[in-house]
């Protein structure tokens, strides 16, 4: 009920917020990206008429799906619409763009937004389709400093899979499988020393996160690939 209320800032470089006033790249992954995960576990509850506390008034109330509804289509419009071209921002607000697309509540209102995320660019949005094409080859990774790269192939994978779980006529581990077999990449680059190569402010080390491996192992099931599996 906040957040409905709230306005839009203006930040730099046109870094849309919200809670967090005028930083959308923090905000979407501070809140922007949970929201919609919390509405998809408590939606059945909520519609079978479970209450909930209304921190104003001091007291249980039927929760507003309206409300809801048009903070999920904010955060879209804040992705599409903040950061820039070029770099791994895009990529950062995805599962806030994602997420929150995912939770609209009509499935033609869905269908329009979904593009947005697969193919569709905005000038300051990339969609997955041109993140994609810096994984020309097996064994490219994304071209900045390697946190920065790791941070990209983790929640484009996992991004993927949800998508592949949902819709499995996409096929997106198939169509774009190069982006997880970089997950492996990044461990054989390490030196003797345990560290990794990095420039900039990056880390000096990476540590292994099965999640992304089980998802990119998920993804390579449901879409038969033997390779990857």
């Amino acid at each position: 009920n906040a957040i409905a209320q709230m306005k839009i800032v203006e930040g730099y470089a046109s870094n849309r917020g919200l809670i967090i006033q005028e930083d959308h790249l923090y905000g979407c992954r501070l809140i922007g990206a949970k929201i919609p995960i919390i509405y998809d576990f408590l939606y059945p509850w909520l519609k079978s008429g479970g209450q909930v506390y209304d921190l104003a008034n001091d007291d249980l109330r039927p929760f507003d799906f309206e409300s809801a509804q048009a903070t999920f289509r904010t955060y879209i419009s804040l992705a599409k619409n903040s950061g820039h071209l070029g770099s791994n921002w895009s990529v950062l607000e995805s599962p806030s763009l994602l997420g929150n697309i995912l939770a609209l509540d009509k499935e033609e209102e869905r269908n329009e937004q979904l593009p947005f995320y697969l193919n569709k660019d905005t000038e300051r949005q990339e969609s997955l389709a041109t993140v994609a094409k810096r994984y020309k080859n097996p064994g490219d990774i994304w071209p900045e400093s390697l946190s920065y790269s790791t941070h990209v192939v983790n929640l484009t994978t996992y991004l993927m899979t949800v998508l592949d779980g949902i819709y499995p006529n996409l096929k997106l581990g198939d169509k774009y499988s190069n982006i997880p077999e970089a997950l492996n990449v990044y461990h054989s680059l390490q030196f003797p020393n345990k560290e990794y190569p990095a420039f900039g402010d990056s880390h000096r080390n990476l540590h292994l996160n099965y999640l992304w491996l089980e998802a990119a192992l998920r993804m390579a099931n449901l879409n038969n690939n033997e390779a990857q599996v």
